[in-house]
């Protein structure tokens, strides 16, 4: 997905600034909320269903990329960029707990064709 795509895609929901970086992958939080992996930004941001910033959670590296609920959806993982990204956490999975819920994933069936 491109730059542009993204920032139109995280703009309905919430403003962000590119002196702030930019929207990689995101999650949706219990009640509707988003959590948004911001790339060049070190954080991972949270953000009510109205798109008001609720916190920002720092990471390590400038390039957060995605970001997920798992165990029982109450542990956030947060992937980095490794590839060409000169930092010591570069590629590490981050994980935390105790931000929120996450939502179940919706099943999806697909015919083989």
């Amino acid at each position: 997905m491109s730059t542009q795509a993204q920032r139109a895609i995280a703009g309905r929901l919430a403003e962000i600034v590119d002196t702030d970086g930019y929207p990689d992958g995101l999650t949706v939080v219990d009640e509707n909320r988003i959590r948004v992996a911001i790339w060049s930004g070190a954080a991972v941001r949270y953000y009510a269903a109205d798109g008001t910033l609720v916190h920002d959670l720092d990471v390590p590296v400038q390039r957060a990329t995605s970001c997920t609920f798992g165990g029982g959806l109450d542990t956030l993982f947060v992937t980095p960029a490794s590839n060409g990204v000169d930092e010591p956490h570069a590629g590490t999975i981050f994980c935390a707990s105790g931000l929120a819920s996450g939502r179940p994933a919706n099943e999806a069936r697909a015919g083989l064709v």
